[in-house]
């Protein structure tokens, strides 16, 4: 069973429309989070400690 993908971003970011993009040219499953990063939930900081987008969990990692 492979990792379940989960991508965190806001909405306007050019990255992460670009990984949308490719994950769904490859129909490779996953899931995506917005959020405000003028107002980051705390597990966002836990997760991306300079605060930057998109991260990528894949599974229990985070890219």
């Amino acid at each position: 069973m492979s990792a379940k993908l989960d991508l965190i971003s806001f909405k306007l970011c050019p990255f992460v429309q670009r990984a949308v993009i490719v994950l769904k040219k490859k129909n490779i499953d996953f899931d995506i989070t917005y959020i405000d990063l003028n107002n980051p939930p705390e597990w966002f900081k836990e997760l991306s400690p300079l605060g930057q987008v998109p991260v990528l969990k894949v599974g229990n990692d985070v890219l």
